[in-house]
């Protein structure tokens, strides 16, 4: 489908008088063949409204029916138009928590300077869905995007001089997946590197796998908690100083709890040819939960010990759908 889209100007008719005198028949009818095209049919997804007009217009005014309520409701997207002379507005379908399980319907009328608004042009209804269940989304974070500081101590025979940085060449990975039944897990994967060949924790790779709950609200603000993330597993690490097995890892090391803004989710890729994919800004997340993932890599198990400890910033917090 050929989604190449013109901008229209938007504007927004304060009264019915003007100066510009203009015959009935220059004036937009009710718009036609109004549709919802789902790009992404979630909610604060994606969808593209669509309708002929007899005249182009200027602006469009677009409503979305709130079944609970028996009322339509004001909502908003950009205007613009096809080449093949659709009329196309993107909208990010916002519902109330009472709608959530309705069907999704959206009317349009034409605006033009001179001209009273059109009559209502009304779509078929659409059903929308959870934004994140039974998804998986990744993060994978290089050297620019993200800064961080971390420092170690030992006692016995390793040492923990220094400096101590996360790889420069293999990414720090962040995975989420988010269970139909309102399971939660996550793995984080990194490695630490030092400057001194024979440092605890130099080359140490951790892949963490964590478990717990989320659940969602789309009430307008729509948000996703997640609570209960406790440690399950260290499969597929590899670290020598300090063992894997010295360090204290126990189902009750916990990360804290969480709201993400599931309005932060881009699904414009979407509509580029080829397809991108859809992404996720969560800022905040990952480095609030970093440096409670270092402290729990302490070993104290027997006459060696070490520890480690320190924070990341995250510049750009990326997280992409996974297919």
């Amino acid at each position: 489908m050929n989604r190449t889209v013109r901008v229209v100007a938007w504007l927004v008719i304060i009264g019915g008088c003007t100066d510009v005198a203009l015959e009935a028949g220059d004036c937009p009818g009710t718009p036609t063949d109004v549709a919802l095209e789902p790009i992404a049919p979630v909610y604060a997804g994606l969808l593209d409204v669509t309708f002929q007009s007899s005249t182009a217009p200027q602006g469009a005014e677009l409503q979305r029916y709130s079944p609970s309520r028996s009322v339509w409701e004001s909502t908003y997207g950009s205007l613009g138009q096809r080449d093949d002379g659709t009329f196309v507005i993107q909208l990010r379908p916002q519902t109330t928590a009472t709608d959530a399980t309705a069907e999704f319907k959206v009317r349009v009328r034409s605006t033009l300077q001179g001209c009273p608004p059109s009559g209502w042009g009304e779509s078929d209804p659409i059903t929308l869905t959870d934004p994140v269940e039974g998804t998986t989304w990744i993060a994978e974070l290089g050297r620019t995007d993200f800064t961080s500081q971390l420092n170690a101590s030992s006692s016995g025979t390793g040492t923990s001089t220094g400096p101590y940085r996360l790889s420069s060449t293999s990414p720090l990975k962040h995975t989420m997946r988010f269970a139909a039944n309102g399971a939660l897990s996550e793995v984080i994967d990194f490695t630490i590197e030092s400057g001194t060949t024979g440092d605890v924790y130099n080359n140490c790779h951790f892949v963490l796998a964590y478990e717990g709950s989320w659940v969602g609200d789309y009430d307008y603000e729509t948000r996703v908690a997640l609570y209960g993330r406790h440690f399950v597993s260290l499969a597929g690490s590899t670290c020598t100083s300090p063992p894997l097995g010295d360090l204290g890892l126990t189902a009750d090391t916990r990360l804290g709890d969480d709201v993400l803004a599931v309005s932060n989710i881009d699904y414009t890729g979407l509509l580029e040819v080829p397809a991108g994919k859809a992404s996720w800004q969560v800022y905040g997340f990952l480095q609030n939960s970093f440096a409670t993932i270092l402290s729990s890599l302490d070993d104290q198990t027997g006459t060696d010990a070490a520890s480690i400890s320190g924070y990341i910033n995250v510049f750009d917090p990326t997280y992409e759908k996974q297919p």
